[in-house]
């Protein structure tokens, strides 16, 4: 959320954009590299290669694309940051009921 704020309020939408995906797209290796081995029989692959960006970068990237659509720029704390903040607990706890009611982890 950080950086979404940060590459909105100090480079162009083109720019922001670009950036962002790369952002995005490295920090899904870290997420990949830092879950635990998928070869687990309690979790499915699919947890660890769409479940976990998914919810991680889900809100982020929702809040992003609202800027960039709307072609604005954040300015300091805003009322979509507070409910983005507000949002994200909702957020996971969807997301993990999804996880588990796709069966891609048991006990």
């Amino acid at each position: 959320m950080l950086a979404k704020n940060y590459m909105l309020r100090n480079y162009e939408r083109e720019q922001a954009t670009t950036r962002f995906i790369i952002f995005i797209g490295a920090f899904t290796l870290v997420i990949w590299l830092v879950f635990p081995d998928p070869t687990s029989r309690h979790v499915r692959p699919a947890v660890k290669y769409v479940a976990l960006p998914v919810a991680v970068f889900g809100v982020p990237l929702t809040s992003f694309m609202s800027y960039v659509l709307r072609d604005e720029k954040p300015t300091g704390f805003s009322i979509q940051d507070l409910a983005e903040f507000l949002f994200l607990p909702f957020w996971l706890i969807v997301c993990y009921g999804t996880i588990i009611a796709l069966n891609w982890v048991w006990i």
